[in-house]
């Protein structure tokens, strides 16, 4: 990793250390995004849904709620990962401190599990 971006990275305020670290706060690629598309409201210039909604939910806390359906589809970015050969000599240690990172960062997430499957492969 280039020597500025780790520098900005590794800032108190990132606090991101590691390739596992800023990996660890991807949850989701395009296959995982794509499930969560359902039918409904298309925000546009002539319907501005979110500009009328978002008053009404200005205040109100749905971190929790909102990290719980992320939760439901999120398997990380590991099997995105076709060669980690440039990271590590073997596949598994890759997947496993992958799979440390995601249980740091997100103990309630399914990551680490998928992580650990894709290094046992």
């Amino acid at each position: 990793m280039r020597k500025e971006i780790q520098q900005d990275l590794s800032d108190p305020r990132v606090d991101i250390k590691s390739i596992y670290e800023l990996l660890a706060r991807i949850r989701m690629g395009p296959d995982e995004i794509r499930s969560l598309i359902t039918s409904g409201p298309v925000h546009t210039d002539n319907l501005p849904i979110i500009a009328y909604r978002a008053p009404m939910d200005l205040y109100l806390d749905t971190r929790e709620s909102n990290m719980q359906f992320l939760a439901l589809h999120a398997r990380g970015i590991g099997h995105y990962l076709t060669d980690v050969s440039n990271f590590v000599d073997k596949k598994q240690d890759f997947f496993k401190n992958l799979a440390t990172a995601y249980r740091t960062f997100l103990p309630k997430g399914n990551e680490s599990v998928v992580s650990e499957q894709l290094g046992s492969k």
